[in-house]
């Protein structure tokens, strides 16, 4: 009835049983809120649910629903809404010359798709990690064929790429 709307995740049998086709009024107690770019709320495992519960604040939440909200366009408070405008495509040469990212005293939303066309050889994406499967830890080549652990503090011939 604020105008305003909030994301609300459910989890687990909870989500997996959810049916809102007839929507229900929810009332949600011991929820988690959350955030990041916004405000968000998310279920736990001791949150209390009723669907349609026998409250006051529930009859007049389904009247304004089926005669005003229904028609509405509530403003969220979620990611895409009161945090900023997410819906907003960018392209990366418009976020360099807008200079989006650079204010110290507040953040710019957008919204950017981009795929990865090649990665050049010279550019490796994985690095040299112990062979010791309890450790796995980035290992330093000291000389041909002879890896040391900083970690585990071995030297080793060989080492395993991650």
């Amino acid at each position: 009835m604020s105008g305003y709307s909030i994301k609300l995740t459910l989890w687990g049998a909870t989500a997996e049983g959810f049916d809102g086709s007839d929507f229900p009024v929810m009332a949600f107690k011991a929820v988690r809120v959350g955030d990041f770019g916004g405000k968000s709320l998310s279920t736990m495992s001791g949150t209390t649910i009723l669907t349609n519960p026998d409250m006051r604040e529930a009859h007049e939440l389904r009247g304004w629903y089926d005669s005003i909200g229904v028609n509405s366009k509530p403003v969220s408070l979620s990611t895409g809404g009161g945090g900023g405008n997410f819906d907003q495509k960018k392209t990366i040469a418009q976020v360099r010359d807008e200079g989006l990212g650079q204010s110290e005293t507040k953040p710019d939303f957008f919204t950017l798709k981009a795929f990865v066309l090649m990665i050049p050889h010279e550019n490796n994406i994985s690095y040299p990690s112990c062979p010791n499967p309890e450790c796995g830890k980035k290992i330093n080549e000291e000389a041909a064929n002879q890896w040391q652990c900083d970690h585990c503090r071995n030297v080793y011939s060989n080492c395993i790429q991650k």
